[in-house]
């Protein structure tokens, strides 16, 4: 298996480690920026990782790490766009913040992955996920077998820690969050199990307002998401390189309608 990372900020570099961590089939980590230094620096710190990981598991595969290699871009399995200035967000009146320099660094990304001969997945987890995937599959013609974005996965697994913490024996792989990652999103069951629907009746305010509380508190606390969005990753790249099903909403770019949002899993 062969992965390719453009962005190495918070989540990049959380996701690189989780990455090499968790797949001792990995033989390449190809990372992408325009800041050397601290590709070299990042790369450094893996190959350190990697040191310690084949002290306890002498047979474990080497990853090999490469930095810009575009040449490589070919032999990739999933490329997965990092992008991003959080910093951007902070001056925003909305969750756009990053949206117009995103674009900037997408639109030199996409035409040189595409030119590699990349046939892979491309998984988007840059902000606003929503809107950036909806300008990617639009200008560059990339449909869902393509390209995705996490969408409202996190909130998924937010909303379950939540209910798990309200009552036992839930059914809690058939609870999602889908539509959009904004205030737009939308809680369902798709159960049968009294238990759940009973929740769904009469607790579905008091559980957005802790999905909600869960999430700023997060986001206020350091400025930024980025364990559990690299353990989501992991866990997709994990099931579909299985042909697993990944229990979680993902967004897709839907042409008919014009936009990209979360839905249930079509195994559902």
């Amino acid at each position: 298996m062969e992965i390719s990372i453009f962005g190495i900020g918070n989540v990049g570099q959380m996701l690189s480690s989780k990455l090499i961590c968790s797949f001792e089939e990995l033989i390449a980590l190809n990372l992408f920026s325009r800041q050397t230094g601290k590709l070299v620096s990042v790369k450094n710190e893996l190959e350190e990782e990697l040191f310690l990981l084949k002290l306890g598991s002498p047979k474990r595969s080497n990853t090999k790490i490469y930095l810009n290699n575009y040449e490589r871009l070919i032999n990739s399995d999933y490329v997965i766009l990092s992008v991003g200035d959080i910093n951007l967000n902070f001056n925003s009146e909305n969750r756009d913040g990053e949206y117009f320099f995103n674009i900037q660094q997408i639109d030199t990304i996409i035409p040189r992955i595409i030119e590699s001969g990349f046939s892979g997945k491309i998984i988007l987890i840059s902000n606003p996920c929503d809107k950036l995937l909806t300008y990617i599959a639009k200008k560059y013609s990339l449909g869902p077998e393509r390209i995705v974005s996490l969408g409202t996965a996190i909130d998924t697994v937010r909303l379950r820690m939540e209910l798990s913490s309200l009552s036992v024996n839930l059914d809690l792989g058939n609870w999602f969050v889908i539509g959009k990652h904004d205030h737009t999103r939308r809680i369902v069951y798709c159960g049968s199990n009294q238990r759940d629907l009973k929740i769904l009746k009469e607790s579905i305010k008091l559980i957005e307002n802790l999905l909600s509380k869960r999430a700023l508190d997060t986001f206020l606390g350091k400025g930024y998401t980025n364990i559990t969005i690299s353990r989501l990753i992991v866990q997709y790249i994990d099931c579909t390189s299985k042909g697993f099903n990944f229990n979680f909403p993902l967004a897709k770019y839907f042409q008919n309608q014009g936009e990209s949002f979360s839905t249930i899993p079509s195994e559902k």
